[in-house]
C-alpha cells in the first residue's frame, strides 16, 4: 500500500492511493482550514465504521448467516477539540438469525477487523453494540 497526501492550499490535503478516485481532506476555519472536507481524525473513525461492517458482513457470510440491512454508527467524543476520548460503535443489522448466533459473528468480526485492531492499540476505550432490526 502506498498513499500520497498532497498539500493543495491551507490546510487542503489531496489523498491518493495510485488506484482509485482521491479525495480530499481539511481542517475546520478554527485550525486555518476551510472546512471543507472531512478531517484527517473523522475519516480515521469513517475508516473503523466500515473496516467493521466489511469484517462483520464477511463474517455473517462465512458463518452462512443471512440479513437483509447492515449499518454500523460510530460516536467518536474527543477529551478536547484533537483528541478522542472514547468511541461507540452501535452496529444496526436485520436478520431472522438468532441473537447468540450475530453476537459471535460480531466478536469474530471485531477480531478481524485491521483497523479495530489499530484502534485497540490505542488508549481509546471502544464499545460495540449489536441491535437487531426486525
Amino acid at each position: 500500500m502506498e498513499i500520497t497526501s498532497k498539500w493543495i492550499e491551507k490546510n487542503k490535503f489531496k489523498v491518493d492511493d495510485g488506484k482509485h478516485p482521491f479525495f480530499i481532506l481539511d481542517t475546520p476555519e478554527k485550525y486555518g482550514g476551510d472546512d471543507a472536507a472531512p478531517t484527517a481524525l473523522e475519516m480515521a473513525v469513517m475508516a473503523l465504521a466500515t473496516c467493521l461492517g466489511t469484517s462483520y458482513r464477511m463474517t455473517l457470510s462465512h458463518m452462512h448467516l443471512t440479513f437483509k440491512e447492515l449499518e454500523i454508527k460510530a460516536i467518536a467524543n474527543k477529551s478536547d477539540d484533537i483528541h478522542l476520548s472514547d468511541i461507540h460503535l452501535m452496529v444496526y443489522v436485520k436478520s431472522k438469525e438468532s441473537q447468540t448466533k450475530l453476537e459471535k459473528a460480531l466478536a469474530i468480526a471485531e477480531k478481524n477487523c485491521a483497523v479495530d485492531i489499530i484502534f485497540h492499540q490505542t488508549e481509546i476505550p471502544i464499545e460495540t453494540k449489536l441491535k437487531i432490526l426486525s
